[in-house]
């Protein structure tokens, strides 16, 4: 299980917590770094590539983690994702930026995670 504040690992008794929402592979999909594993060839995200804050940068961040969990929604492991950014201190030199991510599993469980996203 991926832990949404630290996007590391959460550790129970020396191993890794099993997780058997979709949220751990949501996390690793948007904290991933698009094109950059070999293992996952054209998946991941492309905010690190976001370098300003604009005044649209809560539709640019949404859309840009609905393309990047598009693969899972075209599988059918999620439906109804629904990503909501929220930008607070836009005038701030490093102002908050928190995104939530809601959607059902393929069995129609609904699920939903919060996370910051850093520039």
């Amino acid at each position: 299980m991926l832990d949404p504040l630290t996007r590391d690992w959460v550790i129970v008794k020396g191993q890794r917590q099993i997780d058997d929402t979709l949220i751990s592979r949501v996390l690793f999909l948007v904290a991933l770094e698009y094109n950059s594993s070999p293992a996952f060839p054209g998946l991941g995200s492309k905010l690190h590539e976001i370098k300003k804050i604009t005044d649209d940068i809560d539709v640019v961040i949404s859309q840009e983690i609905e393309r990047c969990l598009k693969p899972m929604v075209d599988e059918g492991e999620l439906t109804d994702l629904l990503v909501t950014t929220t930008v607070t201190g836009r005038d701030r030199i490093d102002p908050a930026i928190e995104t939530k991510c809601s959607f059902r599993d393929a069995a129609g469980r609904p699920q939903s995670t919060k996370f910051e996203v850093q520039l």
